[in-house]
């Protein structure tokens, strides 16, 4: 937790410590200067904090001539009445009222009077926390006061608060009476006041009136009713913001007598208080994104700040939730050993009941922010004990109904490894156990009341959150109500918790029962804030809301302050800064944006044990919108997750691509085909281009490397991607992130074929695609293979399925990854096991064909497709004994008539004996199942039918299919089981006691042409790849992305967030 009140250095005893800000006593930065330095010398931490606040401290000039008291010899009472054709302001006949200056530290309420007490300095009492005037033209403020003497004392009013400075923007009005009139104003351009004076004609008696006025232009001094002298107004209430205070002098006493406030009888205006303010509501504020989902989000709020009318208005528009940022803690709230003092406190909890926010109560117990009168007291454990109980009684009863969760305990844990109990007074006084007695009290206070341990640094899964997570299960054992957890969130760029540790953190304290809260989150930045390190910061904040929103036990997010104008930070960590969602002016940031946007547009869908789940986005938008998704979950049953582009033209889909996602890596390569096929129909162009996501955490360093297929080297290029950035590129498009990338210019004719190596300092999502423009003009997109550069095995790799003639041809793509030549022999099977005779393009036929590939080096095999009849069957590659296997994928293309209208991506597949896969008959799509027996004996493959639910079986029951040894079977879902009515969505479950490698098949008749789709199985004796990722979206312009979730183990929800190029969140609705 950051204590901004804990920061600040005391001068001499209290109250003197300058002007109170309708607020206990809060001690402030400054030097301790005496009346003789005219101008204190401000420290820079309160400079920064408090730019909206008027601090002043002992500003005079020798000028100041203002009013005396002798309070032993005051007539009291004396009433106070407008001048004629004026009126009273509504409430503001009587301002000495003690519900008004409660707050104001040094001032003394009683029935009819006020008492400003100075100590040994000059001091100065503004209320700026209770009421103050809003007024427009002329109004007066009229002050009852005994005869002067010749003590130091003054009217005092402040028509705006300061800026930074003590004296920037400031502008105040002083007006002081003895023998003559004497006035002093600040304009808010200098520290050096304007001083007037006016003579006094006649002697005053005790009790006098005084009355300051603006009417018209001028600045009107009136001595008990008659004018004493004027001045043309300098601008000094530009706002109609009045503030009312007085000035005395050192050592004295200023009575008070009557204060009131009146305007002209045709005019108006009214009194308002900070703490009473209601925030216009827009309806687009982050509390208006929670939607559904319900999630409390908030900030920390000082009341000291709320004059500040920006502060006020963006904490009460903005956030559903506030928590007191210093005003609950102990020292604030508990002075004195026999003294409370709940008037902040009162007033931020009205302001969130205006303003209809729920308050969160912080802290109860900490180490820090202790008064000295206990920490310095010579108390027994008894003592200590009583006085514990008593203020966990006191103060949460005085809130029952109003502060609805409270951090009873904060940070009990050590900041440092072993991370055991954190030194303070109570582990001291009372022992470990004053952890359990609090929570237990803090029950029998306010049985309704959320109870909370806060903790900071344990974020994450680690050291401290395993002590974190200790510490409240065994609390939970014990018996101790405890209701929830929070986790502060106080983060850099550097090393920020992921959003799965996060994410699996928050998941673990939901299986004790535990609610959790991001309870104090920012991110600091060095300053000043650069718009890379801004993004970064933004991306940070959406992964924690991801996070959060991703787990039902995930109930509140809150930041550390309202903006970046108001925070510790900088003082905390000298170089930093800019920690918030929005910027000293109140103008969102990028963080703003990326929360905001989690809030609304992510999309959170329940996929149950053994289902699956699908959506979609829109695709409605005549402009193309593209970026990336990812996916986070609230268990650890990651699914297995598939991304389907479609393109749609004239309202029938011509080309759709399915893509697995994508988990990071530092190294890939990727298949390039970048050239010209003329044909008796027409003329192929062939494009690869890519698209790379980066989540990590620091800006990644890319070098991009082509090469042909005989692997020499074509061209080098180096570019960075910063946090959260994403690029779709085609190859000839590289220099725009790789400026040193040249293509030859002859690399469509002379080479057409090639792999484009990628590597990286940081991982990377990476996704490969071919655009193909066929022989009418339309575009085909179809996904290839992208070779993971980790070390290759010599297992068999297996295509389970080829498809040639009849329209279809095959091209297998082999890509080496090793440091040495690969070599082997691909050998094709048809469904009863028997050799699959085919034809290259190069006029070769076989069953069997050899490859050799260099070292980083690609090879192709590509059928001809001359069969009349169409030929299935699948392939397998077998490593030459001693060589590595190279990764391998392969492209269907389908062209009826001789022109191509279908493409689709053939992955590779590895055996297994559990698989499931998605089934959709709906809107023209069929679902097939391609399945290869790579063995020597037959294999029973037993396929069942589920709804979308994994439970309720669909169709006729099981299925069994007898597939021969090194046999194959290709069909649709529905010809092996039977009853799988039109419109079914649903999964299909694949066992069988013999390894079988298989392929879904996904196809679409749009009433020209027959298009077909291919993506991965989920195989159910693996793990999901994880973390999801999809390094390429793109909605709008016919466009549109699906997304299918299959279960992989357990129930889970899964929350995707769409993100742009720059890692802020895309604003694409999902649909179901």
């Amino acid at each position: 937790m950051f204590n901004r009140s804990t920061m600040a250095r005391m001068c001499h005893r209290w109250p003197n410590q300058g002007l109170a800000q309708g607020q206990h006593y809060r001690p402030l930065d400054v030097k301790c200067d005496s009346f003789h330095n005219p101008f204190p010398r401000i420290d820079r931490w309160r400079t920064r904090r408090m730019p909206r606040f008027f601090r002043y401290w002992g500003v005079f000039t020798a000028l100041v001539i203002l009013l005396g008291t002798a309070t032993n010899s005051v007539a009291e009472g004396v009433p106070l009445s407008p001048r004629m054709g004026w009126k009273f302001i509504e409430g503001a006949q009587d301002l000495t009222q003690t519900a008004l200056w409660e707050c104001v530290e040094g001032v003394t309420a009683t029935a009819g009077k006020l008492t400003v007490t100075a100590g040994d300095e000059y001091y100065t009492a503004v209320n700026t926390g209770g009421f103050n005037l809003k007024v427009q033209g002329d109004f007066s403020v009229l002050a009852t006061m005994p005869a002067p003497t010749s003590a130091v004392t003054s009217l005092t009013l402040v028509g705006s608060l300061n800026d930074g400075l003590w004296w920037n923007g400031l502008k105040r009005l002083d007006v002081g009476v003895t023998d003559f009139v004497a006035i002093n104003y600040w304009t808010g351009s200098s520290p050096t006041a304007t001083s007037l004076t006016f003579p006094l004609y006649a002697s005053l008696f005790s009790p006098f009136n005084l009355e300051v006025a603006r009417i018209g232009t001028q600045i009107v001094i009136f001595i008990n009713g008659a004018e004493a002298g004027r001045f043309s107004d300098p601008g000094l209430f530009p706002s109609g913001e009045v503030y009312l205070g007085f000035t005395t002098a050192p050592r004295n006493n200023l009575s008070v007598l009557g204060l009131a406030a009146s305007v002209p009888s045709n005019s108006s205006a009214t009194l308002v208080a900070p703490y009473l303010r209601r925030a216009s509501r827009t309806g687009t504020a982050l509390r208006d994104s929670v939607g559904p989902r319900g999630l409390l989000v908030g900030a920390a709020v000082d009341l000291e700040f709320l004059p500040s009318e920006a502060y006020a208005e963006t904490a009460g528009r903005e956030f559903n939730v506030m928590v007191p940022e210093n005003d609950l803690k102990f020292a604030a709230l508990h002075p004195t050993p026999i003294d409370y003092n709940f008037c902040p406190a009162d007033k931020l909890v009205s302001f969130a009941q205006v303003n209809g926010m729920l308050v969160r109560g912080h802290t109860l117990v900490w180490h820090a922010d202790l008064p000295k009168w206990l920490t310095t007291g010579n108390y027994t454990r008894t003592d200590v004990v009583n006085i514990l109980r008593n203020h966990i009684s006191t103060v949460m009863q005085r809130y029952k109904g109003k502060v609805a969760v409270w951090d009873v305990v904060n940070e009990a844990i050590a900041f440092s490894r072993p991370y055991g109990m954190q030194p303070s007074f109570w582990l001291d006084a009372i022992g470990s156990d004053y952890i359990d007695m609090a929570f237990r009290w803090a029950r029998e206070a306010d049985p309704n009341a959320k109870l909370f341990y806060n903790e900071t640094g344990g974020e994450g899964l680690g050291e401290k959150s395993d002590a974190q997570y200790n510490l409240v299960k065994g609390m939970l054992a014990r018996g101790v109500p405890l209701d929830g957890v929070g986790l502060q969130m106080h983060v850099d760029l550097a090393n920020p918790p992921s959003p799965e540790s996060i994410s699996a953190n928050i998941r673990r304290l939901g299986a004790l029962g535990l609610d959790v809260h991001i309870t104090e989150m920012d991110v600091r930045v060095p300053v000043p804030a650069t718009p890379e390190a801004l993004r970064a910061q933004a991306a940070i904040y959406q992964r924690v809301v991801s996070a959060c929103l991703a787990n039902s036990n995930c109930k509140a997010f809150l930041v550390w302050g309202v903006s970046d104008e108001y925070t510790p930070i900088p003082d905390q960590y000298p170089g930093f800064g800019s920690p918030l969602l929005l910027d000293e002016q109140f103008r969102p940031k990028p963080a703003y944006q990326a929360v905001a946007a989690a809030l609304v547009q992510q999309s959170r869908m329940a996929i149950p044990a053994g289902g699956a789940i699908s959506t979609s986005t829109l695709g409605i938008g005549g402009q193309v919108q593209a970026g990336y998704a990812t996916a986070t979950f609230s268990s650890q049953n990651t699914p297995y997750s598939t991304a389907i582009f479609s393109l749609a033209r004239n309202g029938s889909i011509v080309s759709e691509v399915g893509v697995p996602a994508s988990p990071p890596t530092q190294g890939a390569r990727i298949f390039v085909d970048y050239g010209i096929e003329p044909g008796a129909a027409g003329t192929l162009s062939f494009y690869t281009g890519l698209a790379i996501a980066h989540r990590g955490n620091y800006p990644a360093s890319v070098t991009y490397t082509l090469r042909d297929r005989d692997a020499r080297t074509l061209a080098t290029g180096r570019g960075t991607l910063n946090v959260g950035a994403h690029f779709a590129k085609f190859i000839h498009e590289l220099r725009d992130v790789a400026p040193d990338f040249n293509l030859p210019a002859n690399f469509p004719a002379a080479n057409r074929f090639g792999s484009l190596e990628i590597t990286s300092d940081q991982p990377l999502s990476i996704v490969a695609l071919r655009l193909t423009t066929n022989q009418r003009g339309e575009t085909l997109l179809t996904s290839t293979p992208i070779a993971d550069l980790k070390p290759a095995t010599s297992s068999p790799v297996y295509f389970p399925q080829l498809a040639d003639g009849g329209g279809y041809k095959t091209t297998l793509i082999l890509l080496n990854t090793a440091s040495t030549p690969e070599s082997g022999m691909l050998s094709m099977f048809d469904d009863s096991g028997a050799p699959l005779v085919v034809r290259a393009i190069n006029g070769t036929t076989g069953s069997t064909f050899p490859y050799s590939i260099p070292a980083g080096g690609a090879f192709t095999l590509q059928t001809d497709g001359s069969p009349v009849e169409v030929h299935v069957g699948w392939v397998k590659l077998t490593p030459t004994a001693g060589s590595l296997a190279p990764v391998g994928g392969g492209v269907f293309s389908f062209s009826p008539a001789g022109i191509l209208v279908s493409e689709s991506g053939i992955p590779s597949a590895v055996p297994t004996t559990h698989a499931r896969i998605y089934v959709d008959k709906s809107n023209g799509h069929d679902t097939g199942l391609a399945i290869a027996n790579p063995n020597g004996s037959p294999s029973p493959v037993v396929l069942q039918a589920f709804a979308t639910d994994g439970v309720t079986t669909a169709g006729n029951g099981q299925a069994t299919l007898n597939i021969p040894a090194n046999g194959h079977n290709a069909q649709f879902v529905g010809q092996a089981i039977g009853g799988l009515t039109e419109g079914f969505i649903g999964v299909v479950d694949i066992t069988s006691p013999i390894p079988f490698v298989a392929l879904t098949l996904r196809s679409l008749d749009n009433g020209r042409d027959y298009l077909l789709t291919t993506f991965p199985i989920a195989d159910l004796t693996q793990p999901a790849p994880a973390p999801i990722v999809f390094p390429q979206i793109v909605d709008g312009g016919g466009y549109s992305t699906q997304f299918i979730f299959i279960s992989a183990t357990g129930a889970t929800t899964a929350t995707l967030n769409f993100l742009g190029d720059a890692g802020f969140p895309l604003s694409l609705p999902a649909k179901p």
